[in-house]
């Protein structure tokens, strides 16, 4: 299986599992769950729906839309489980089923992302 996960959304994290014969299923954490970060939600995911680690192939982050933060976190904790499992990971822009497979044989393990964002980041700066 292949695991995708897209936090761009403000309070919301969504982990796309794509199974060897293309079945797609999603995973919502919304709100507090959300707000703690992919790290606990994927905990959650994983003892909920008995996923072995050594099943999953490899790793896809939503990269280039969303929040600055998100986006560095999700990024972060992909590369993590990425390296942890010795498993290939990719960015998209879009969670496209068939571009992410193909993206994902192509890749070679040990290959790491880093974050790519939607504008500048507005840290410190005052909005008027």
């Amino acid at each position: 299986m292949f695991i995708f996960l897209d936090s761009s959304e403000q309070s919301k994290i969504i982990f796309f599992v794509v199974y060897p014969n293309k079945e797609i299923k999603s995973f919502i954490f919304q709100g507090k769950k959300a707000d703690q970060g992919p790290l606990f939600c994927f905990d959650e995911l994983i003892k909920k729906k008995k996923i072995i680690l050594k099943k999953i192939f490899g790793i896809g982050i939503k990269i280039g839309v969303g929040r600055f933060t998100a986006t560095r976190i999700a990024v972060t904790f992909g590369n993590t489980l990425s390296y942890f499992l010795q498993k290939p990971i990719v960015g998209m822009g879009e969670f496209e089923v068939n571009d992410f497979l193909k993206k994902i044989k192509k890749v070679k393990k040990g290959l790491y992302l880093s974050a790519k964002y939607s504008g500048e980041a507005n840290i410190g700066k005052s909005k008027q």
